[in-house]
């Protein structure tokens, strides 16, 4: 049996229907090298080569090509009557995407107000890393995003909605509580082991940021773990495996309860200052609740 996606087929032929892998991109809300990536995946799972790529002009669809484009469309065509016969009204479904920090601390704030406001609206939240977020969103998996970091790229448009810096946080025992009473810094404690997020995670940029602001090589560092969760980094800092970077935010419900002590970087509080940003699709088909939920964003992050 094959194992091949829709996506993958939608893919496909928005290329053979606007003639270029850059136009399909454009259409589907998508990076270019996403869609790259659904051809390549299509054509190893099919055996066949779908375009010619060596050829100066315009870009050629294969004889093999056009015979798989004419079912595809047909396959698409049957799965959206599907969608049409047995899904229920989707038209106050909201589907949002969330880095860690928003989903953690700026979502609560949001949702329950809007809810309010809009009580016949349901929500879908899906987390994971900055770049996770971006991708579903050019992939059409979401309507809106809330990211710590940004792309650039044609199909998207951002808003600063809150700020946050970054701070360094310590297990709640000796000899970081004598050091936190002499108004010690976070950037003093960069020689000791250190955990770290993922490469993806939008905090972790900024972390990287500011070590190359500062001239410090980061292969000198003593990077003892790097996890995909932060609350998993504050627990293992808890128990003594190290210290780490991490959203001031994200940290401060922990840092009232004296589970970890936190130390500012630099003597400036917002030294290591980050953004996080609502991001959505220009020109989308965002239902009316989306723009909605967009809208109530703005004017509560201005408020």
């Amino acid at each position: 049996m094959l194992n091949f996606s829709l996506k993958q087929l939608e893919v496909f032929v928005a290329i053979v229907e606007t003639g270029s892998f850059t136009k399909a991109a454009n259409r589907l809300y998508m990076a270019q090298s996403t869609v790259s990536a659904h051809i390549r995946t299509l054509e190893s799972e099919l055996g066949v080569l779908l375009f010619l790529r060596n050829s100066k002009r315009k870009l050629q669809v294969t004889e093999v090509g056009r015979r798989i484009y004419r079912s595809a469309c047909e396959i698409l065509d049957r799965c959206r009557s599907l969608e049409d016969e047995i899904l229920i009204d989707k038209s106050n479904e909201l589907c949002i995407g969330a880095s860690t920090v928003p989903a953690a601390c700026l979502l609560p704030q949001y949702i329950p107000g809007f809810s309010y406001l809009h009580p016949e609206a349901r929500f879908s939240v899906k987390e994971g890393d900055s770049s996770s977020i971006h991708r579903a969103l050019m992939e059409g998996d979401v309507q809106v995003g809330l990211v710590g970091s940004f792309v650039k790229h044609q199909s998207l448009q951002y808003e600063e909605i809150a700020q946050d810096d970054i701070v360094l946080i310590a297990p709640a025992r000796e000899p970081y509580l004598t050091k936190q009473k002499e108004g010690a810094l976070g950037k003093e404690f960069l020689s000791h082991p250190l955990l770290f997020r993922e490469a993806g995670s939008g905090t972790q940029r900024v972390i990287d940021d500011y070590f190359s602001k500062i001239g410090l090589e980061k292969n000198k560092l003593n990077i003892v773990g790097r996890f995909e969760s932060s609350d998993g980094i504050i627990k293992m800092v808890s128990r003594g495996l190290g210290l780490a970077l991490i959203s001031r935010l994200l940290v401060d419900p922990y840092v009232k309860d004296g589970v970890v002590l936190q130390f500012p970087l630099e003597k400036d509080p917002g030294a290591v200052a980050r953004s996080y940003y609502l991001v959505s699709r220009k020109n989308s088909d965002n239902t009316g609740l989306a723009q909605k939920f967009i809208d109530y964003i703005k004017a509560s992050s201005k408020a």
